[in-house]
């Protein structure tokens, strides 16, 4: 009920417009009527009463309704969660009983479906074994993939997406890879012992702030020679490592970091492409003079296997050479002098 309505109008001012005969008195003295009883209950503090109950009756009604809906589908959402939680669960487990009953057998043994879902999952895979002959064909894509101290020795892998994952440790014995992508991963303390990689990207993965450089801290320490060949390490990160009976052969090594490298017995670089190395290692300078070498500033695997497929010329001790070390020698020639550089390199690159 709203404010206490005005008193009505007497009888004679209701109907003082009428004369004579007229049907409209009856419809007046109606409504004349209700007038007065609207008049009298809505003076009725009772019936205000009654309807304030009446609109909290309304409102309790409408809560009642919908809580529990709202709490259904509270729950329904949680229920919704857990049973993907579980499903989760159950294929990690499932992924994970496929890896264990594939241990020590040759060929994929269901282990590519199974890697999949658990990097997909985030689950980390550190220690796990794929020796012993498993052998990998996608396109598969196992990105993020968190392997550290895994084993791949005599695997076999091609057309894999290793991009960002963590190899930390882990060993590559007799391993072989084609055209699988590792940009961006990490293989720091990684020792390679005759392993061949062919047409894989080390380089560069993402742009901009988002970009991942591969850190290459691996050593090569074994009588076994490891090949690389036609590989990308476009903008790597080679700091200390040691080269002993390692084969580099038409690499892209372009915007590389190689700081300190060790050169040991039977390592050559061979036609692969330097520009802009940055390096501060005399030694390094030295030794990769007297290798085949060349300068093209491409970045990408697919660019520089077009360039080599199309008779890439390559130059020992080139003036491109000379440009190049004098811009990236940053350990002996701090101030770029182009006569300290002449004098140093006449003296210490002789054959």
């Amino acid at each position: 009920m709203g404010k206490e309505k005005p008193r009505p109008q007497p009888w004679a001012e209701k109907v003082k417009d009428l004369r004579g005969i007229d049907c409209r008195f009856v419809t007046r003295k109606f409504e004349w009527w209700c007038e007065w009883a609207s008049y009298g209950l809505s003076r009725w503090a009772f019936l205000e009463v009654l309807e304030f109950v009446g609109k909290l009756g309304i409102l309790i009604a409408i809560i009642t309704f919908f809580y529990p809906g709202c709490k259904e589908r509270r729950q329904a959402v949680e229920s919704a969660k857990q049973a993907a939680a579980d499903a989760r669960i159950s294929r990690h487990y499932v992924a994970w009983q496929t890896l264990n009953s594939a241990y020590g057998k040759p060929g994929n043994a269901g282990r590519a479906d199974a890697l999949r879902d658990l990097s997909r999952g985030g689950v980390s895979m550190d220690g796990i074994s794929l020796a012993g002959h498993v052998v990998l064909i996608g396109p598969l894509d196992i990105t993020n993939a968190k392997m550290a101290r895994a084993d791949f020795s005599d695997a076999e892998f091609e057309k894999v997406n290793f991009s960002c994952s963590e190899f930390m440790l882990s060993k590559w014995d007799n391993a072989n890879s084609f055209r699988c992508d590792f940009r961006g991963a990490s293989f720091w303390g990684v020792n390679f012992k005759n392993t061949h990689f062919s047409l894989c990207d080390f380089g560069f993965d993402g742009q901009g702030k988002n970009q991942r450089l591969t850190d290459f801290c691996a050593q090569f320490q074994s009588d076994e020679v490891s090949r690389f060949d036609f590989c990308n390490f476009s903008g790597a990160g080679i700091p200390l490592v040691v080269w002993n009976s390692v084969h580099f052969e038409w690499c892209n090594f372009a915007y590389a970091q190689i700081w300190q490298p060790f050169i040991g017995k039977d390592a050559s670089i061979e036609y692969c492409n330097l520009f802009a190395v940055v390096t501060s290692s005399r030694d390094f300078i030295k030794w990769v003079y007297h290798q085949r070498v060349a300068f093209t500033n491409v970045t990408t695997l697919e660019q520089w296997h077009n360039c080599v497929t199309n008779g890439l010329n390559y130059q020992a001790g080139s003036p491109e050479f000379f440009q190049w070390a004098s811009n990236n020698f940053n350990t002996y020639i701090v101030t770029n002098n182009p006569r300290a550089w002449i004098d140093w390199s006449s003296e210490n690159l002789k054959n």
